[in-house]
């Protein structure tokens, strides 16, 4: 609606400042209620909003620590990691263990002859690739896969083609093409290690002859037959072999993780050390710590947004027994006992307490905690996975999008929907009243500057009469 402007011409009235005053005194009222409700409600959802954040990040912290598997670390260290390198999971017992490594396994390299040139033409034809394992002495071979790989004359037959079809053809081996200095020579790798992943290669050569050391048959090697081996073994196929502890194993791997449950050992050379796994009890620690720190989040985030200042400003969640309930729930949770069947049933024996002044988590006493990390190393696993089991249960009910704080968070920002339209009516009614006021004060103008324009003339004539003074 169009609002009417007045400058109070005829009169000399301020039409225009006089309606603005008149308005802005009516409106006052209403809009500081506004104001004041919108400043209480955007409190609410502030604090609503950083107890959220406070709670979500104290059941990120207690996702890795509801599993005491999970939570107990090991570390394994080797005495001489020239020989191996040991790793160690929480699945992996405690102690000292010795190994005597024999020899190492080893993949299986063959190479052709010399060329002098990589793109010298092999042949053409069919390359037969089986991976499998020979017997000890040579005489047998049992094949666990065979790949075939085609040659084309003109098209990949050169020392550098018959390189690539082989890397592309996913055999189990891999090609390359090594320089002397002189010669170039294709060389023939198996992917993986150990007697189990022997290389046996054959050929169907366009040649017609098969045996021969002309085209493709000069990649042949089976020495399970009477025929040629046209390619040189530079390295056998070989396991690992080492005892463990007095017990004898042989692995077609270097990387052994089946001797010790929870232990890794790499193998590196032939030699004897020893390695030890023990509790990693410096990251067993950190999380604990970090435990701690989330948990004291929560509660001084608490008894920020419910303080009570005398004739200060308290918080804003001051009279809310949703945060009361929620802050006692915690400390009695915390404070009491654990349900675990270990010999560690409270935080107390881990040398924590409550501070009496704002109800946080302090370590009083570090030294319980060391002495429970070095001889109940297990048992500190046990308590702190109860007590985070249960306290994530407790608080998931207030997260989420349909969470007790969401629902609250929810409630309020409809209220402050519905103020922002109250203050949208506010606009419109005040239009209508500065609309009246304008109208009001423009007719009193008129006709404050008509009575003028009467009184001017009034004195014109009353001067002009007989015996008037001038």
């Amino acid at each position: 609606m169009p609002v009417l402007q007045a400058s109070g011409i005829g009169s000399g009235l301020d039409v225009v400042g006089l309606v603005n005053q008149l308005v802005a005194a009516e409106r006052a009222p209403a809009e500081n209620r506004i104001k004041r409700q919108e400043s209480q409600l955007e409190g609410l959802v502030s604090a609503y909003g950083k107890l959220k954040s406070s709670l979500d990040s104290l059941q990120s912290s207690l996702a890795s620590l509801k599993d005491a598997s999970g939570f107990q670390e090991r570390t394994a260290s080797s005495a001489d990691d020239t020989i191996l390198n040991a790793s160690a999971t929480s699945t992996a017992a405690l102690g000292t263990h010795t190994v005597t490594v024999n020899t190492l396994a080893s993949t299986h390299k063959l190479r052709t002859g010399g060329f002098a040139n990589t793109t010298d033409v092999i042949g053409s034809g069919t390359i037969k690739i089986d991976i499998g394992k020979y017997d000890s002495g040579g005489d047998t071979f049992t094949q666990t896969s065979t790949t075939n790989i085609t040659i084309t004359a003109g098209t990949n037959d050169t020392l550098e083609g018959v390189r690539d079809q082989i890397n592309a053809a996913d055999a189990g081996v891999t090609a390359s093409v090594i320089n002397d200095g002189t010669n170039n020579y294709l060389v023939v790798s198996s992917d993986d290690t150990g007697t189990e992943n022997a290389i046996r290669i054959s050929t169907t050569d366009d040649d017609l002859n098969n045996t021969d050391a002309a085209g493709l048959s000069q990649l042949i090697f089976d020495p399970t037959t009477a025929g040629p081996d046209n390619l040189v073994q530079t390295s056998a196929a070989t396991d690992a072999t080492f005892n463990l502890d007095g017990i004898d194993i042989t692995s077609s791997s270097n990387s052994v993780s089946t001797a010790l449950t929870g232990v890794t050992i790499d193998l590196k050379s032939v030699g004897t050390t020893t390695f030890e796994v023990s509790a990693d009890k410096e990251s067993t620690k950190s999380q604990i710590e970090a435990f701690v720190t989330a948990y004291n989040n929560v509660i001084e985030t608490i008894n920020t947004v419910s303080k009570f200042n005398e004739g200060g400003k308290s918080g804003a969640l001051l009279s809310d027994s949703l945060v009361a309930n929620l802050k006692n729930s915690l400390q009695s949770l915390v404070g009491g006992s654990s349900t675990n069947s270990g010999s560690l049933v409270t935080l107390t024996q881990l040398g924590y307490e409550t501070n009496v002044e704002d109800g946080t988590l302090k370590l009083g006493t570090a030294s319980d905690l060391e002495d429970a990390l070095t001889n109940s190393f297990d048992d500190v696993g046990a308590l702190i996975a109860d007590y985070t089991t249960r306290l994530d249960s407790l608080i998931d009910p207030y997260l989420g999008v349909t969470g007790m704080l969401q629902d609250r968070t929810d409630g309020l920002n409809t209220q402050l929907e519905a103020l922002e339209e109250q203050r949208e009516r506010l606009d419109y009614r005040m239009e209508m009243v500065k609309e009246r006021y304008t109208r009001q004060f423009t007719s009193l103008d008129a006709l404050i500057a008509s009575m003028n324009s009467t009184m001017s003339y009034l004195s014109q004539q009353l001067s002009t009469l007989p015996g008037a003074r001038t």
